[in-house]
């Protein structure tokens, strides 16, 4: 049940369905934050549907903010000027907006929050890691 009344909104686990999305090994959870803000904002859980153990190619997201914490399991970026990253349960990070990288693995029982804005994101791919 989604109650939404002079702006406020709630959104209950239980009357949300996991669907597939940008990445076709993940399933997502909306959290209703789009419809709340308009669009402005957009958050989901993500949860894995089986570990990776490949690259997604280089990209990008052109967002102004994006955020992810890990609840359960593991993933692993590599960031340009940053290097490789795997963040754990309990771990979160900001990306700046445009930073290229590339998602390179996770484990079969990842499940992650993320949150970015505005709502949209979408990959852009780079063939230059140097140039934003």
């Amino acid at each position: 049940m989604k109650i939404d009344f002079d702006g406020y909104q709630l959104t209950r686990a239980a009357d949300k369905e996991w669907e597939k999305g940008l990445r076709g090994f993940f399933s997502y959870r909306d959290l209703g934050l789009s419809q709340a803000t308009r669009g402005a904002f957009h958050a989901h859980i993500i949860r894995a549907d089986e570990a990776i153990s490949r690259g997604t190619g280089k990209h990008k997201h052109d967002v102004s903010f994006h955020w992810t914490h890990v609840i359960k399991g593991w993933i692993s970026f590599e960031f340009q000027g940053v290097g490789q990253v795997r963040l754990e349960a309990g771990d979160s990070q900001w990306m700046p907006y445009g930073i290229h990288h590339e998602l390179n693995g996770c484990s079969d029982d990842l499940e992650m929050i993320e949150m970015h804005s505005p709502g949209e994101i979408g990959d852009k791919p780079v063939e230059d890691w140097n140039k934003k």
